[in-house]
C-alpha cells in the first residue's frame, strides 16, 4: 500500500508547503515532486530509452483514453491478441524503478461535446469522443497495474455549473469511486501480480463546502478501501480542505501554466504535480532558464524572462551551453548555435534536446524548493522569485515541431490599442473593481474571457486572505488579471500597506487603484514594477495621479455607480477633456454595457472600457440571481445620489433603504453622519448580495442598468461586446468618403 509521511513539524499542517516521502513499498519519492504527464504512453520529445537514461523524475501520468479505440474493452492494451497479459509499464517501455499513474483523461482534458451519464463519462478516443462505462474503466485499471489509479469523476467543463448539475457531479463521483473500487477488490490479480492497488480520490473542480459531505465519507473510516491519496483539480483548493484529509498525499491533476503557479501550487500544500508548460515552452523553441536560488534583482531594473527564444538569430554564432551552470546532457555536449541551426532546419533533434533541458530545470526547481522547505526559507524565496522574473513565458517567435502554417498570436487580436498591448488582453475590456463581487470566480472568468478580471482587495478580510484568492484566481485562469486597492477615508483604516505587500508579493503585475491620498501605495507598487491603473472623477485628480507615475487613469462619468465625485461631469466631457489635456492613455469608466459603448469610447481618445454593474449581472457574479434580475428589471431612473451633504456622494441602486437615508440627508436639522451611518453600512449591503433582497440594505449600481437586458456568460458577453464595437467601428467608417465631388448634389 502507498505510504505518505512528512515531517512532523508540518503533519497537522495542509495550507503551507510541506516536505514528505512517498513510498510504495521499497520504491520512495521526495515529495513535493514533479510528475511527467505522458502522450500516448511517450513523454513528449522523448523516448523511453532517453528518458530511462537522462531523465530523473520518478512519477508519470498516462491517460486510458489515449489507447482507446471504438471501445476500452476491445483495446490492444487490455485486450491482448495471444491471450497474454502486459502491465502499462510493459506496454509504455517504463522501467521498474518508476512509478506509473493511470487515470481516465488526459492532463490538460480535451472538453467533450457529448455529456457524461450515470454510468460512465465521455473521452476523447483514438477514434473520436466516446462513452467509457464506469466498469469497463476499473476492469481496465485491474488488468494495467499500475502503481497508483485516478478515481472516475463527472467532470463538467464549463465555467457556470448551476447547483443542481454540481450535486449531480458529487453524487455520480461518491458512486463511479465506491462501485469502482468494490470491482477492484473483487478482481484477480493478473498472472499472481504483486503491485498494490492504490487509489487517488477525485476532488471536483467546484467549491470545497458544497462536497465536504463527499470528501468526509472518502476520508472516514467507512469509506471506500484502497483510497491512499487525493486528486485536485484546482490546487487552490488544497488549502480549504477538510483536516480529516490534512495528512494524505495530494496530487495536483491541471495544467500549470508556468513556474508561479507551480509554486503556488506547492504552497497551497500540493505533493506532487505535472508543469505542462515544459513542453508549452519546448513546442514553442524556448529554454528554460529560471532558478529558486538566484538572488533579487535590483532595484529600478527589469524583470528577467522565464525562458530564452532559441530561434533569435543572435545565436547562430554562439558556441556556448544553453545555460551555463546546467549539467543537463544537452548542455553538456551541444551549443546554443547548434540547436539554433537544428530549429531552423525542423530537425526533431532540436525539440528533443530543448525537452532533456527544459525537464531537468524543473527538477532543478524541485529540489531547490525542498530544500528551502526544509531550511524554513521557502516562502521567503518565493516571493523574492515573484518579484524577479516574468509571469507569463516568452511568445513563441518560430513555428513549433510539424507546424507547417503560421504562427499565431492568440494575444494579437482585432484590438490593438495601449491597453491591450501593454496588459497582454485581448479586448480592451476591464472588470472593474466592485466590494463583495470581486472574487476569483468573477475576476477569472472575465480574463478568461479576453479581457481584465480585477480582484478587489478590500473584500477579503486581511492581507493573508487577499493572498489566498490571488491564488485561488490564478489556479482558475493562466491570462492577466489585476487586484483593486480603494483607498477610504475611516474611523479604523484597514492595513492598506500590508494589503499593498501582498499584492506585490503574490507577484501581481497589474493593479488598480482609487481613492484619497493613493501617493505611498503608488510609490510601492511602482518600485514592485506594476502597472498601475488609477480611478478619477475629474481631470484635475487625474493630473495629480500623472504625477505620481501612473500608467493608466480610469476617468469615471457622472453616470458610474458608487463614488462619482462632486462635479456631476458626464463621460462625453470628461474623455474628451481627458483627450485635450492629459498625455497618459486612460480608459472610460461609466455608462458602458455593449460594443457599441466600446467603439464610442475608443473614438472619443480611451483605450478601452471599464464595466461593473454589466458585470454584476453575469453567470459568474458571485451574487445573489435576485439581485442579478433586480437589475435586468430595472431602468436608467433606477438609481439614487445619497451622501451629497457630505461630500461623499454615492450612486445606488434605488430601494426603500435609500429613499428613506435621502430623506434623512435632506430634512436632518443635526447634519450628523451618525442618522444615516446605520442605513449606509457596508455589512448590510453585503448582505443584500447574499439574501437576495433588494431592499435590505444599500448597494452600487450605475445608471447603465437601464442598458442591461440579460445574464450572459463573461464569455458571451465579453464575445458580443467584441463583435459589436467591430461592427459598429466598420459601420462608422463608411460613413466618410474621400470622394467628396461623387456625394449627392445638394437641392439648396
Amino acid at each position: 500500500m502507498l505510504q505518505f509521511q512528512t515531517s512532523s513539524k508540518l503533519r497537522d499542517e495542509q495550507t503551507q508547503p510541506r516536505a514528505g516521502v512517498l513510498s510504495f513499498g521499497t520504491k520512495s519519492i521526495a515529495t513535493p515532486s514533479l510528475m511527467l504527464h505522458t502522450s500516448r504512453g511517450v513523454v513528449p520529445h522523448l523516448s523511453p530509452d532517453l528518458v530511462a537514461k537522462h531523465i530523473a523524475t520518478s512519477i508519470f501520468y498516462l491517460a486510458v483514453e489515449d489507447f482507446v479505440g471504438t471501445n476500452l474493452a476491445s483495446s490492444p492494451i487490455v485486450c491482448q491478441h495471444d491471450g497474454s497479459h502486459l502491465s502499462i509499464k510493459d506496454l509504455t517501455g517504463l522501467t521498474d524503478d518508476r512509478i506509473a499513474i493511470l487515470g481516465p483523461r488526459r492532463i490538460p482534458p480535451v472538453a467533450s461535446p457529448v455529456a457524461n451519464t450515470d454510468d460512465g463519462i465521455s473521452i476523447n478516443t483514438l477514434t473520436g469522443f466516446r462513452h467509457l462505462p464506469c466498469e469497463d474503466y476499473y476492469d481496465a485499471l485491474s488488468r494495467l497495474e499500475a502503481e497508483l489509479m485516478v478515481g472516475l469523476s463527472d467532470l463538467v467543463f464549463s465555467e457556470a455549473i448551476s447547483s443542481r448539475r454540481r450535486e449531480k457531479m458529487i453524487d455520480r463521483t461518491w458512486r463511479f469511486l465506491t462501485t469502482g473500487t468494490d470491482g477492484l477488490l473483487s478482481c484477480p490479480r493478473p498472472n499472481d501480480s504483486y503491485v498494490q492497488r492504490n487509489i487517488l480520490a477525485p476532488v471536483l473542480p467546484i467549491g470545497i463546502s458544497e462536497q465536504t459531505q463527499y470528501l468526509e465519507s472518502v476520508a472516514g473510516v467507512d469509506g471506500p478501501r484502497l483510497v491512499s491519496g487525493l486528486a485536485i483539480y484546482r490546487h487552490c483548493q488544497a488549502l480549504d480542505l477538510p483536516l480529516s484529509l490534512a495528512s494524505v498525499v495530494k496530487f495536483a491533476l491541471h495544467d500549470i501554466g508556468g513556474p508561479h503557479e507551480l509554486l503556488d501550487a506547492v504552497s497551497s500544500g500540493i505533493d506532487v504535480l505535472i508543469a505542462t508548460f515544459i513542453d508549452q515552452a519546448t513546442d514553442a523553441g524556448l529554454c528554460l532558464c529560471f532558478s529558486f536560488d538566484d538572488p533579487l534583482p535590483a532595484k529600478g531594473t527589469d524583470s528577467s524572462e522565464l525562458a530564452v527564444d532559441m530561434w533569435s538569430t543572435s545565436f547562430a554564432t554562439d558556441t556556448q551551453p544553453l545555460i551555463n551552470s546546467c549539467d543537463c546532457y544537452a548542455c553538456q555536449r551541444h551549443s546554443r548555435a547548434y540547436i539554433q541551426h537544428l530549429l531552423n532546419a525542423k530537425e526533431m533533434l532540436a525539440w528533443t534536446l530543448l525537452q532533456l533541458h527544459n525537464i531537468n530545470v524543473v527538477q532543478k526547481l524541485f529540489e531547490s524548493i525542498r530544500s528551502s522547505i526544509a531550511q524554513g526559507s521557502f516562502q521567503e524565496k518565493r516571493d523574492a522569485f515573484h518579484k524577479r522574473y516574468e509571469y507569463r513565458l516568452p511568445a513563441q517567435s518560430g513555428r513549433g515541431p510539424r507546424q507547417d502554417h503560421p504562427v499565431v498570436d492568440l494575444v494579437k487580436m482585432p484590438f490593438n490599442t495601449t491597453l491591450t498591448r501593454a496588459l497582454g488582453i485581448k479586448i480592451p475590456v476591464v472588470q472593474g473593481g466592485m466590494q463583495w463581487v470581486g472574487y476569483a470566480e468573477l475576476a477569472s472568468a472575465v480574463s478568461n474571457a479576453g479581457g481584465l478580471g480585477i480582484l478587489t482587495g478590500l473584500t477579503q478580510p486581511s492581507p493573508d486572505a487577499l493572498r489566498k484568492e490571488i491564488r485561488k484566481c490564478r489556479s482558475m485562469t493562466q491570462n492577466p488579471f489585476a487586484v483593486n486597492l480603494t483607498l477610504l477615508p475611516s474611523i479604523n483604516p484597514p492595513d492598506y500597506p500590508g494589503y499593498a505587500r501582498a499584492i506585490i508579493e503574490e507577484g501581481i503585475r497589474i493593479v488598480e487603484t482609487a481613492g484619497n491620498s493613493p501617493g505611498p501605495v503608488i510609490k510601492m507598487f511602482k518600485e514592485a514594477g506594476c502597472t498601475i491603473l488609477h480611478k478619477c472623477t475629474t481631470i484635475r485628480h487625474a493630473k495629480s495621479a500623472v504625477k505620481l507615475g501612473v500608467d493608466f487613469l480610469s476617468i469615471d462619468g457622472f453616470e458610474c455607480a458608487g463614488h462619482v465625485g462632486e462635479t456631476d461631469i458626464t463621460n462625453f466631457i470628461l474623455l474628451s477633456r481627458a483627450r485635450q489635456d492629459i498625455k497618459t492613455p486612460f480608459i472610460a469608466s461609466g455608462g458602458f454595457a455593449d460594443g457599441q459603448g466600446l467603439a464610442a469610447a475608443l473614438q472619443l481618445g480611451a483605450e478601452g472600457i471599464n464595466m461593473g454593474t454589466r458585470f454584476m449581472c453575469t453567470v459568474e457574479a458571485p451574487i445573489h440571481s435576485n439581485i442579478k434580475q433586480s437589475i435586468v428589471d430595472a431602468q436608467e431612473t433606477d438609481t439614487q445620489l445619497v451622501l451629497r451633504r457630505w461630500k461623499n456622494t454615492s450612486r445606488l441602486f434605488k430601494n426603500k433603504v435609500t429613499e428613506e437615508a435621502t430623506k434623512i440627508e435632506q430634512e436632518s436639522t443635526t447634519g450628523k453622519f451618525e442618522e444615516v451611518q446605520p442605513l449606509v453600512s457596508g455589512q448590510r449591503g453585503r448582505q443584500v448580495f447574499l439574501n437576495g433582497d433588494k431592499d435590505h440594505g444599500v448597494w452600487t449600481a450605475g445608471q447603465v442598468i437601464g442598458l442591461i437586458h440579460d445574464i450572459p456568460t463573461c464569455d458571451e458577453l465579453v464575445k458580443r461586446i467584441e463583435s459589436e464595437a467591430i461592427e459598429s467601428l466598420r459601420r462608422t467608417a463608411t460613413l466618410y468618403s474621400d470622394a467628396v465631388a461623387s456625394g449627392p448634389a445638394s437641392k439648396l
